[in-house]
C-alpha cells in the first residue's frame, strides 16, 4: 500500500484526503489518507475470488465456470 499511496499522493497533489482501495484475489486493503499523510490501512480477507467461489460452491460447479459469470 505504501507505494500505490505514493503514486497516487505524487499524482493527485491537489487532493490530501483520499481512500485507496486494493481489492487482490483473496484480500482487501482499505487506506485512509488525511492531509497526505498515510492514517490508517486495514485489511480483510474477502477478495475478488469470493463471490465466484461461493457461486461453484453452491452450484457444484468449477471455479473456472463460476468465473464465467462474473468476466462476461
Amino acid at each position: 500500500m505504501l507505494s500505490s499511496f505514493t503514486v497516487v499522493r505524487d499524482m493527485h497533489i491537489q487532493k490530501e484526503n483520499f481512500l485507496l482501495l486494493d481489492i487482490g484475489g483473496e484480500v482487501t486493503n482499505i487506506s485512509m489518507v488525511k492531509k497526505n499523510i498515510l492514517r490508517e490501512s486495514i485489511s480483510f480477507p474477502l477478495g475478488c475470488n469470493f463471490l465466484p467461489r461461493g457461486v461453484a460452491s453452491n452450484l457444484k460447479c468449477s471455479l473456472n465456470e463460476a468465473n464465467l459469470w462474473f468476466r462476461s
